[in-house]
């Protein structure tokens, strides 16, 4: 028997805002804005199963108390518009735009062998080429993909998961905190592989970590991830799929999501 769940992990494309075109707000605002994650939702969860909810925060997923969407605080604008005013036009006619004569291309990395995966960046690069962003995918194995790729800053664009849990003011700071110098004076990014964040930002985390009313505290996070928002650094997608194979018969085992198991609970139903 398959059982199904959202799993407490969120799946997310972030920007590599070191990487140029995407060192520049605005293309990264026109990006965000460019993203249908209704569209990629249901294209990476429908075929398993599971409900097309699209996320709409980077600090709380769908199920967790307190969850809100804040996709509205990006530039409502239409994304050629931001992309008109960042320099980079559309030929007469459609295809991908240009400034200076180079293209807007980018790289997209994903997990290699996955399917969901493959199936977010087929929708994510359909996507991004209605408005005229090129997008070329480049599958790189589990083993490598961390320490290769995202925390070498070698990619433009990235989608992979990342897990939530009860405190998001403690455990999703490091991911969106602004990068230090190291020794050496080079900026240090450190779990932040988006490599862009603000001393606003890193504000609001740390007083959420020392907010003890709940409600004030989730306040500050929404204000955080609104900023979040704001500064183009990632885009959140959905939750990513749980699904567990259990033989037939067993009963209290399966996709917990955000439960956990009663161990005395597994067995062999009567």
């Amino acid at each position: 028997t398959v059982h199904r769940a959202a799993a407490a992990s969120l799946t997310q494309l972030t920007l590599n805002a070191e990487r140029a075109p995407l060192t520049d707000p605005l293309v990264r605002r026109a990006l965000t804005r460019a993203v249908d994650r209704q569209r990629i939702a249901a294209a990476a969860l429908t075929p398993l199963g599971l409900p097309a909810a699209p996320l709409g925060s980077h600090l709380l997923a769908g199920d967790q108390e307190g969850y809100r969407d804040n996709s509205g605080a990006v530039d409502q604008a239409d994304p050629g518009l931001l992309l008109d005013e960042a320099g980079w036009m559309r030929p007469t006619g459609g295809g991908v735009r240009s400034r200076g004569g180079k293209p807007l291309s980018l790289s997209l990395l994903l997990p290699a062998g996955s399917a969901t995966a493959k199936r977010t960046a087929d929708a994510l690069t359909a996507g991004l080429g209605d408005a005229g962003i090129a997008v070329r995918q480049v599958p790189v194995p589990a083993e490598s993909f961390v320490g290769e790729h995202l925390a070498a800053g070698d990619y433009d664009l990235a989608l992979f998961s990342r897990p939530v849990g009860p405190s998001p003011a403690s455990e999703q700071r490091p991911a969106y905190a602004k990068p230090r110098p190291d020794p050496d004076g080079v900026p240090d990014p450190g779990g932040n592989f988006g490599r862009g964040g603000t001393e606003e930002i890193d504000r609001l985390f740390d007083r959420a970590a020392a907010e003890p009313d709940p409600a004030a505290r989730l306040d500050l996070l929404q204000e955080a991830d609104v900023r979040i928002w704001q500064l183009g650094h990632s885009v959140p997608l959905y939750q990513r799929p749980e699904l567990v194979g259990v033989r037939t018969g067993v009963v209290g085992a399966g996709a917990y999501g955000f439960g956990w198991p009663r161990f005395q609970d597994v067995g062999w139903g009567g």
